[in-house]
């Protein structure tokens, strides 16, 4: 069965620089060598991404870094919880200025990384690897 991961990116915080095409890359690169595909989507606001999750129901797992988006008040954490995909979250930063935990939009995900820049991307696809081949072992 062919599996493809979802990568959902929001505006990254203020003070963070993102290549969301290097993070894709970093991605894909550790997808490949499993027969496991990608596909990449960038939005500033929420709808564009609940809209095109919905036209992606065949995918098997997600990588969300909401960035400015990921809130607790978001609505992207009840779509993808009725989507039924299993979430995997990066966050930017390990804490904010606040002091206190990093707001997740994702309380269901599966997993979650924060603070590792783009390490956290390969780190988040190997698990997506892992968690897709025992989820799913070939017959």
């Amino acid at each position: 069965m062919a599996h493809t991961l979802l990568l959902l990116q929001g505006p990254p915080l203020p003070g963070v620089e993102v290549d969301f095409s290097h993070q894709e890359a970093l991605v894909r690169t550790v997808l490949e060598p499993h027969a496991l595909t990608c596909e990449g989507m960038y939005a500033e606001t929420e709808q564009p991404l609940i809209d095109w999750l919905h036209a992606q129901r065949a995918a098997s797992f997600v990588i969300a870094n909401l960035g400015q988006l990921a809130t607790p008040e978001g609505r992207l954490g009840a779509e993808l919880t009725d989507l039924g995909f299993p979430v995997f979250e990066i966050q930017d930063r390990a804490v904010p200025s606040s002091g206190g935990p990093p707001p997740t939009a994702f309380p269901q995900a599966v997993g979650c990384l924060a603070g590792l820049g783009s390490r956290a991307y390969s780190l988040a696809a190997q698990f997506a690897v892992d968690w897709l081949t025992t989820s799913y072992p070939a017959e």
